[in-house]
């Protein structure tokens, strides 16, 4: 009895030792279970994807979760895109592609190893595929963009950092010098909604609206002619707009907004011209940092900011076009206050990234705020809509005829400079225009001729 309680007594403590063992085994290895686990409740949710359809290119979002790591490969025969997330998980239903799509057909999906998430893009034609991260920003969390860009043959002139005014073409041929060109760029768009007021009412709906309503007023008069930046939803960044509005030959770049202020009491249209320097009032500026922060909401790539330098060397020569964009505001803002009121009474300046053309006079107007409940109600409103419009090509229509700006608006003519030329027997107004490379509409404007006609012998100013 003694021996068999001894052997017992031998056998528990033997499994006391080995439980203890086992116990700071345990006790070890609980951080990189911890771990572990960590990593899996850490995988990244893909909540939802978002497709933008615009003519030159397709945009795919995926709202993530959190940041991801995620890597993409083409490949051929068919024609596929593949995004691949690791530790991510998809729960979601797709997306179906827009019918009038070129380039995206179809989104399907698949885990092709355990914790991967695939996303197979199948495509229509050969694309240049961007793909880039975003940080939460206002109402977005991490998002995942695909840009599929339609394949642009390089040439000399697009990767030279020298820049020689556009041509006088268009996409339909040649441009007649005395036609008036109006670029109209809808703020806004897409990824990026833009201000929204307490009925619900977005900016880059509102803006869309009137920027398709001043197309059609301006394309009535036979002497102007408007394209738009965008004619959808979808998002361009802030430079691309301005180099759609010169690859289509315009000599006027207007972008539409219905912002939103800090204050719902701040209401009233204004609007704005490109400051070299600081900001003319408070509301300017901080519009600007807003309108400025869109890209940070639309998403824009990183891959072609090199071109920036060639915009450094060209803002020393933008006094000239930032003058005429001053004297198209100022006609614009004395039009818009017979529609109802004006925040300012005179143009502001601010360093707006969509005005900083060199060779392109530009305004932005502010058509309301959106904070504003009762201008959300109007710029909701169709009516008011074409007011706006018929308010804005006014204002155009005056510049075009070098109408003398309205008396308190300072025309700042200090800094321009001007060649004079005399009028030579055989001599056009088309011809002189082409030997300075400026617009027949610009000679006219700054010498007040009403007509295409010029004298023998006659002076001429023109600007440089």
């Amino acid at each position: 009895m003694l021996s068999l309680n001894r052997n017992k007594s031998r056998h528990c403590l033997r499994f006391c030792k080995h439980r203890s063992a086992c116990f700071t085994i345990a006790f070890l290895l609980i951080p990189h279970l911890l771990l572990f686990s960590g990593q899996v409740w850490a995988a990244t949710n893909v909540n939802n994807i978002r497709l933008w359809n615009a003519p030159d290119h397709t945009r795919v979002v995926l709202d993530l979760g959190n940041k991801a790591d995620y890597k993409t490969f083409e490949l051929d025969n068919p024609l596929r895109l593949v995004v691949d997330l690791t530790e991510s998980r998809w729960k979601g239903d797709l997306p179906t592609t827009a019918s009038d799509d070129r380039f995206l057909k179809g989104i399907r999906t698949g885990q092709p190893t355990p914790g991967v998430t695939r996303f197979v893009l199948e495509l229509w034609q050969k694309v240049s595929a961007n793909s880039f991260q975003l940080d939460p920003h206002k109402e977005y969390g991490y998002r995942l963009v695909i840009d599929l860009n339609e394949i642009v043959d390089s040439t000399p002139e697009s990767s030279g950092a020298v820049y020689l005014p556009p041509s006088r073409t268009s996409p339909s041929g040649p441009i007649n010098d005395q036609i008036l060109t109006v670029a109209i760029d809808a703020g806004h768009g897409g990824e990026d909604p833009g201000a929204r007021g307490s009925r619900g009412y977005r900016e880059k709906i509102i803006t869309m609206e009137i920027a398709r309503r001043l197309k059609k007023v301006i394309d009535a008069d036979p002497n102007m002619r408007g394209v738009l930046t965008r004619d959808g939803d979808y998002y361009i960044d802030l430079r691309k707009r301005t180099e759609k509005a010169r690859d289509r030959g315009a000599e006027v770049f207007v972008s539409i907004h219905a912002d939103a202020f800090r204050s719902a009491s701040v209401s009233g249209s204004s609007v704005y011209a490109l400051s070299q320097r600081g900001a003319s009032s408070e509301e300017a500026r901080w519009l600007a940092d807003q309108e400025n922060a869109s890209d940070l909401v639309g998403g824009v790539s990183l891959k072609d900011k090199d071109a920036l330098l060639a915009e450094v060397l060209l803002d020393l020569s933008m006094t000239k076009t930032i003058s005429d964009g001053r004297e198209v505001g100022a006609h614009v803002l004395k039009q818009l206050a017979s529609v109802g009121k004006v925040h300012k009474k005179r143009v502001e300046q601010a360093r707006f990234v969509v005005l900083k053309s060199p060779d392109i006079p530009s305004i932005l107007v502010e058509t309301g705020f959106l904070t504003n409940s009762g201008e959300e109600r109007r710029l909701s409103q169709k009516d008011h809509q074409e007011k706006l419009a018929q308010a804005i090509y006014r204002g155009l229509k005056a510049y075009q005829d070098g109408v003398q700006p309205p008396l308190n608006i300072a025309r700042d003519t200090s800094a321009m400079q001007f060649i004079t030329y005399k009028v030579k027997r055989g001599d056009t107004l088309s011809e002189i225009a082409e030997k300075y490379r400026v617009s027949s509409g610009k000679i006219k404007q700054h010498n007040r001729i009403r007509n295409n006609v010029v004298m023998l012998g006659q002076s001429l100013r023109i600007p440089r």
